[in-house]
């Protein structure tokens, strides 16, 4: 969703930018509810996952969302694990050497970082995720209009990545994880380069 926010808000004709944006979410939700093919896919999981995580779920009714329930026990298994070893963790690959789950990681980034590296290397790894937001933050960067698309845009990357941080494991997994960040780093370098020549 915040790529598509992002998309819309560099569109031309700003005047019906954010009526195309509410009429596009309103006609995916509908096609993923009352679509049969969408809503075998999409649709009934979605249900499923909500009513699990209220507590409202049951396998009589096909409201109970096994994947949903998983990661809820991994999440809190791997919390469990952190909570042995707070700082430092238990190294690498803490959650597969000692999980009941049988999974190999727990499906959450700081769960994971935090079993495997404890608060010490879960801060490390975050740290510069926060330092470039704070970075726009501090120096307005979304004010100045030769900088603004690039604020924007690391931003959007930087909260982005920490939201979906929360569904998958992004430090162990291929290159396209740490792709975010790169490009976010490098475009602040460059805009430091820039002003300290201003």
């Amino acid at each position: 969703m915040m790529d598509v926010i992002l998309i819309f808000m560099y569109e031309k004709g700003h005047a019906s930018r954010w009526l195309k944006l509410f009429l596009i979410i309103i006609a995916g939700i509908y096609v993923i509810f009352n679509v049969p093919y969408f809503y075998d896919i999409l649709g009934s999981r979605v249900e499923s996952m909500i009513d699990t995580m209220l507590g409202r779920s049951s396998t009589l009714l096909n409201t109970y969302s096994y994947s949903t329930d998983m990661r809820e026990e991994m999440i809190g298994e791997a919390f469990k694990l952190f909570l042995k070893k707070p700082l430092f963790g238990g190294g690498f690959n803490n959650f597969m050497a000692n999980t009941v789950t049988r999974y190999e990681y727990s499906h959450c980034n700081y769960t994971e970082m935090l079993c495997s590296f404890g608060l010490f290397g879960t801060i490390i790894f975050y740290s510069k995720y926060v330092s470039n937001i704070k970075y726009i933050w501090e120096n307005k960067l979304y004010r100045v209009e030769k900088y603004r698309n690039i604020a924007f845009i690391v931003a959007f990357l930087m909260i982005e990545m920490l939201i979906a941080d929360w569904a998958t494991v992004t430090f162990s997994g291929q290159c396209l994880g740490y792709l975010p960040i790169i490009f976010a780093s490098a475009a602040l370098d460059h805009v430091r380069r820039n002003k300290r020549m201003e």
